[in-house]
């Protein structure tokens, strides 16, 4: 078994995770939070560890087969999350709850320990937030994306990761993943808007669009949509709700080349519409 490629990618994908957290860190310097070096320090712990880890893994055989695909798949779920409680530990959590809400926000789960939402600071609202999107593309999509390593063997990574991927619809795995990454940007980009313009302010309409097209359901309130009972947020989340559920890489297809016999002729899309 080769080690030196899941190593690779879990070194970039911590150091992709570090650097999610410089725009909590920025939150909280805006907002004069004191809790602003906690996510600085994160940022810059993490990003650490990540780069050791690749320069460790740097060079040698990079190919990936099935079982270094299992094992990775397997390791990122659990050392992401570690990673990523770091934050919630420096703010006093225990380490049970933190690796909960982790692995919660990540898998897209949705289940939280945390109450007083409305009190907490933004940064830390805004990284649950960045946890549910990060997870609603994928962790290893993303790995496939900024890995050119992983080429090779790229396709069964893939394959047990993302149960949506409607035949290879571009020959090179690679350029699969950036595209299902650049539509499920764009779109989550629109919901930020739409939300926006339902009534929510710009912190919300983002943290909200996050999670909603990761269809994991974090909020930045304690009663989550009930605080917007009076603006129309709730028929944009009802929305685009409904197009998170569709399958990425037919939405890709749609949005990015133009395809779009391959939504009507698919059978998960229709069967999708009929339940809903």
């Amino acid at each position: 078994m080769q080690l030196r490629p899941i190593i690779l990618a879990i070194g970039i994908m911590t150091i992709l995770l570090g650097a999610a957290m410089i725009p909590c860190a920025l939150m909280d310097l805006a907002d004069k939070r004191p809790e602003a070096h906690v996510f600085a320090v994160s940022a810059f712990g993490s990003m650490f560890i990540g780069t050791c880890l690749w320069v460790l893994a740097r060079g040698g055989d990079q190919r990936t087969g099935q079982r270094e695909a299992f094992l990775l798949t397997v390791l990122v779920w659990v050392f992401l999350p570690a990673v990523a409680a770091i934050p919630f530990l420096a703010s006093g959590m225990s380490v049970t709850d933190a690796f909960f809400e982790c692995v919660s926000g990540l898998t897209t789960t949705g289940a939280t320990v945390l109450t007083g939402l409305d009190d907490m600071p933004r940064g830390l609202l805004l990284w649950r937030a960045i946890l549910q999107w990060f997870g609603g593309i994928g962790i290893i999509v993303t790995a496939i994306a900024i890995l050119p390593q992983l080429r090779v063997g790229g396709m069964q990574l893939f394959e047990l990761e993302s149960s949506d991927l409607s035949g290879k619809f571009l020959p090179r795995i690679t350029d699969i993943a950036a595209y299902l990454g650049f539509t499920y940007l764009l779109i989550s980009m629109l919901c930020a808007l739409c939300y926006s313009l339902a009534g929510m302010n710009w912190f919300d309409a983002i943290a909200h669009s996050m999670t909603t097209m990761s269809a994991g359901g974090y909020s930045t309130h304690d009663t989550s949509f009930g605080y917007f009972n009076d603006t129309n947020a709730p028929y944009v989340a009802t929305a685009f709700m409904f197009i998170a559920g569709l399958p990425q890489s037919l939405l890709a297809m749609m949005l990015l080349q133009g395809r779009i016999m391959p939504m009507i002729k698919d059978p998960q899309p229709r069967v999708y519409l009929l339940i809903a």
